[in-house]
């Protein structure tokens, strides 16, 4: 195991460290062999094999995950440094060699730290094996990435795309946008280099400062449950553990706990195996043999009375008459709702399971269902609710009502056969109660006992050690909180750049981009300085661990070669960066609206079809007819039979001479045909407490149907018109 984690080198180091921490196990059941001490010899050598079976499939299988990531992270190296050498230079060939110096500059720690690289020349690693080449894989993977890189970059994107004569189609668009995001990083490089650093911290500090991994073996685990008691608990699980949430506790395992030097006693707590079934049956029925009256019974409880209410109290659920002892051998406790439904009282007998029983005390169910054990759960016996799937059985445990549970003796319920009893646990009281103590006695009856599970409470805090699964995490809170302070670097940063640049979008408003792109654009700045920080955070962190094992510095930390953590450290740069520019972005987007209104507001006329859709303008009374000549004007061009994809039929003014602000528009709109087809009406309404007048379009479409939806077509109106106002905003200035 330590020769693998070797060949891996230092991105095993936490391996390392565990291998470390078998091999003292090992000396230390050496040790016991040599005293004598079998026991313990036994429990720690079983732990020594438990980590180095774990240890070895984790590094088999980051054998297989490192010779894969090579494939995605060289690649992806090739693509980050070609981009950033497009956004530091303008010249074609000063971008392409900038490119490939960045790209050997990041490749050559990262060749000699990431082992995927060497494990790339091994016979079974290499596609090439058996070739004349097959040492040459390495190198033609590093030339093949930069060549596939520089093409990916340099692709004509938009070659063979048919656009109408109105807007950009998707791929057109896609590219511009980034295309104009990359020069506008360009034009601020200083500005885009110390935001695109703080990412690249974030990401290094991600991936060098976190730990997250998937471990199998003796596992001690810290509760937040509260206990009765101190002590241990000891349970053993089924065979059938994804049927019966408990097992039955083996009588060899009990008697070696009795045999344990310091063991003051044990108390063993017997439970009915849980009953199966949708749903599951009862037990069986108390009878009133006078009165001909019984009552369903789900779950039996068997105890030694005096040991079970110094461990767990649970001689103070008792309301009428008084708790068992320990020669109430024909003595019953039923509930309080099954005296009732019997009619009996104290001292009277009833018949279960064919046996009578004298009824010496009557408990609370709801002080039942409060008492816990040690474990912090309750005490009370469980059901099996069977559900039938399509993919087969599902069993769902659930606790047996209290009100439908007796507690007899220990020894009486062991002598019903019908009731299926089974020791459930055994808790287990020393006559030295210190925690290292009762910890020895749990760790050894955990690793030498098949499935056997302990709990020890203690000052108030129960420990759980098993032999099982679990993940360890830790460093990543801190990290969050990196992250978020990255995000809102972006967005300060990006907000004095929407700032600066308020004549250019306005200039792209112009030019026909609605708010949608425009926004578009910042997410693009955005998420290609992510794409290229996120990647160099991440290429960083792995080269770091070269330095890591020249200075023997190789701190225990579950390090991520694998390409999905790639992919996660990719995602929360881009994720913390376009996050951080989502409101910079907005901002931009009312920035082209000549209006405090920030977008179109739709709502349902209350006549007919007709939606009415308040246009971002303010006007002044002496600019209406000025307003309603120009759009007028405009919509007679769309009329013209060259406009094909849009058009606009039937304009007319209607004017009033005598109060101008009664002008109307009327026209009718068509966009691809048969998609959208609207009559509309453009009208002004004063505003209160004010000389202006905003503007309002008021329309329905005229097709029965449409591809789009009949509000999509109003949308679609409503940005024709926005266009139209926009050229007129933009002719006044």
């Amino acid at each position: 195991t330590r020769s693998l984690a070797n060949k891996v080198g230092v991105l095993s180091s936490y391996e390392k460290a565990r291998i470390s921490d078998a091999e003292k196990a090992l000396k230390r059941g050496i040790f016991f062999i040599s005293q004598g001490d079998y026991i313990n010899a036994h429990a720690d050598l079983y732990y020594t094999y438990l980590i180095l079976t774990d240890v070895k499939e984790t590094l088999l299988y980051m054998f297989q995950n490192l010779v894969i990531s090579i494939y995605f992270i060289t690649p992806l190296i090739s693509i980050s440094s070609l981009s950033l050498g497009a956004i530091l230079f303008k010249d074609r060939c000063k971008r392409i060699f900038t490119g490939a110096l960045i790209f050997v500059l990041l490749i050559m720690p990262l060749y000699y730290a990431h082992p995927g690289y060497t494990l790339l020349r091994e016979h079974a690693y290499n596609p090439l094996a058996g070739t004349i080449i097959e040492q040459l894989f390495p190198s033609l993977l590093l030339v093949f990435s930069f060549v596939a890189g520089l093409l990916l970059i340099s692709l004509p994107y938009t070659r063979g795309e048919k656009s109408d004569r109105r807007s950009l189609l998707l791929r057109s668009a896609i590219v511009a946008a980034f295309s104009l995001a990359a020069e506008n990083l360009k034009r601020r490089k200083m500005r885009t280099i110390l935001v695109m650093g703080m990412i690249v911290f974030s990401i290094f500090a991600f991936i060098t400062l976190t730990s997250f991994s998937y471990e199998t073996g003796f596992i001690v685990d810290k509760m937040r449950k509260n206990a009765p008691s101190n002590g241990l608990l000891i349970i053993q699980r089924s065979n059938e553990s994804d049927v019966y949430p408990y097992g039955p506790v083996d009588p060899q395992l009990i008697k070696w706990i009795n045999e344990r030097e310091g063991v003051l006693l044990t108390v063993p707590l017997l439970k009915n195996v849980p009953q199966i079934g949708s749903p599951p049956k009862s037990l069986g029925s108390l009878l009133n043999p006078n009165l001909n009256l019984s009552y369903n019974i789900f779950g039996v409880l068997g105890i030694r009375p005096s040991l079970e209410s110094k461990i767990t109290g649970i001689n103070r659920i008792v309301s009428m008459g008084r708790f068992l002892m320990d020669v109430d051998f024909n003595g019953i406790l039923i509930s309080q709702e099954a005296k009732n439904a019997l009619k009996i009282e104290i001292n009277d007998t009833i018949v279960f399971c064919g046996r009578n029983f004298v009824v010496v005390g009557i408990f609370d169910s709801v002080k039942l269902g409060e008492i816990i054990d040690l474990d912090g759960e309750s005490i009370l016996p469980q059901k099996i609710q069977l559900i039938m799937t399509q993919g087969g059985p599902v069993y769902l445990s659930h606790y047996v009502p209290a009100e439908a549970i007796v507690i007899i003796l220990d020894q009486t319920a062991s002598e019903l056969p019908q009731l299926n009893m089974i020791v459930s646990r055994v808790n287990v009281q020393l006559l030295n109660p210190n925690y290292e103590e009762i910890f020895s006695l749990a760790r050894s009856a955990t690793l030498i006992f098949p499935r056997v599970e302990s709990f020890i409470s203690f000052d108030g805090e129960i420990t759980h050690l098993y032999i099982g699964h679990r993940i360890i995490s830790y460093g990543f809170g801190g990290i969050l909180l990196l992250l978020i302070l990255v995000s809102l670097n972006v967005c300060v940063m990006m907000l004095n750049s929407v700032y600066e640049r308020r004549r250019e979008i306005q200039i792209l408003s112009i030019l026909g981009l609605n708010p949608s792109q425009i926004s578009a654009v910042f997410i693009c700045e955005a998420f290609i300085m992510a794409f290229i920080a996120g990647s160099l955070g991440y290429f960083f962190s792995l080269s770091i661990y070269v330095f890591f094992n020249i200075f023997q510095f190789a701190p225990a930390l579950k390090y991520k070669a694998e390409v999905f953590w790639s992919i996660i450290a990719l995602c929360l740069s881009i994720i913390t960066s376009v996050f951080g520019s989502l409101i910079p972005s907005l901002k931009a987007s009312v920035m082209a609206t000549p209006s405090l209104l920030r977008r179109f507001i739709v709502s349902f006329f209350k006549r007919g079809e007709f939606l009415a859709v308040d246009i971002p303008l303010r006007i002044k009374e002496k600019e209406i007819i000025e307003f309603f000549n120009f759009i007028m004007r405009r919509m007679n061009e769309y009329s013209n039979p060259l406009y094909s994809e849009e058009r606009v039929d039937g304009e007319t003014l209607v004017k009033d001479e005598m109060d101008p602000s009664n002008t109307r528009l009327r026209f009718i709109y068509k966009y691809a045909t048969y998609r959208v087809k609207t009559e509309n009406e453009i009208f002004l309404v004063k505003s209160e407490n004010s000389h202006y007048y905003m503007v309002k379009l008021f329309s329905r479409s005229l097709l029965p149907w449409t591809s789009a939806g009949k509000k999509a077509s109003v949308w679609q109106t409503a940005a024709f018109v926005r266009r139209l106002i926009l050229e007129y905003t933009e002719r006044k200035k």
